[in-house]
């Protein structure tokens, strides 16, 4: 078993900051180590998205030169590891892709029961929200001048900011509007009281979008496949520590202090438990520990 991306993430993971994995597809390695710029070439390239609307003679046009560049990209990166003496990198990496593959396909159990109660409960809240910022003195008399004001959008947020006199205790977007996240709005919530409930709409509705409406089998865009079940993908390629990125949902990047109630979705098997483990900065630990650093170790 050989994979062409794996050999390429061992050669070069990728510039800092950078967390797509663009430079590491076939057709971003073949423009980089033959010149040809594979993707542009196939018949099919501008339908690969619904390539089962294709006609076969396409797909085969599209899938063989996929296969073939595949192979011979290995075989050049191959010789690369062997050079930079990079192979154990590359077979610890490929080591890592079986129980990733498993993990996927296994997924997680999502108790939709749970998951209803949440979304009704914060429905709940958000609409309470909505409706007592509605009848805020403030915001009536907003209204009365400019004929709305949509709790949910930031241009109307701003506009309050700044019909409230208090634009310049609020710091600016890069684009010059002023900024209405959390922090800029606690900024000025003791002279204006409604950002307040604002603040709480906001809180509200990114817990129910984040980590609630798509863990609805029903939801357009539900994370939920037809066995009950949230396969989350795991890329063992996309971070230049090496670690482990999921998207998807990312399974990694659930609440554990505020908020961690929605954890409770994620069920295990019948007689089994889950167990949240934290390794705790294990790369600077180590380094601190090899370096032998006094502060640290």
């Amino acid at each position: 078993i050989a994979c062409s991306m794996q050999a390429a993430y061992a050669i070069d993971p990728g510039p800092p900051g950078d967390k797509s994995t663009a430079g590491l597809s076939l057709d971003s390695q073949c423009i980089q180590n033959f010149g040809l710029p594979l993707k542009s070439l196939s018949p099919a390239a501008s339908q690969v998205s619904k390539l089962e609307e294709v006609k076969l003679e396409k797909v085969l046009g599209y899938n063989a030169p996929d296969a073939k560049w595949c192979l011979l990209l290995f075989v050049k990166l191959r010789g690369i590891l062997g050079k930079e003496n990079l192979m154990p990198s590359y077979d610890r990496q490929m080591s890592r892709v079986p129980p990733v593959v498993l993990a996927q396909r296994r997924g997680i159990r999502i108790d939709e029961s749970v998951t209803k109660d949440f979304h009704d409960n914060l429905g709940e809240k958000i609409a309470d929200s909505v409706r007592e910022i509605q009848s805020d003195p403030d915001v009536v008399k907003f209204c009365e001048e400019f004929g709305e004001f949509i709790p949910t959008s930031n241009p109307s947020i701003g506009k309050l900011i700044k019909w409230s006199g208090l634009e310049g205790q609020v710091p600016k977007t890069a684009k010059g509007s002023i900024s209405t996240d959390s922090s800029a709005l606690s900024l000025v919530k003791d002279q204006l009281p409604v950002v307040e409930t604002i603040l709480q709409l906001k809180a509200a509705s990114k817990v129910k979008g984040t980590y609630v409406d798509r863990f609805i089998a029903g939801h357009k865009k539900s994370f939920v496949y037809p066995d009950g079940r949230v396969h989350g993908v795991f890329r063992t390629c996309k971070t230049r520590t090496t670690r482990l990125s999921s998207e998807e949902p990312n399974n990694q990047n659930w609440p554990k202090r505020k908020h961690k109630e929605v954890r409770s979705q994620l069920v295990a098997e019948p007689g089994h438990f889950l167990l949240s483990v934290d390794q705790g900065q294990i790369e600077a630990r180590g380094l601190a520990m090899e370096s032998k650093d006094p502060q640290w170790v």
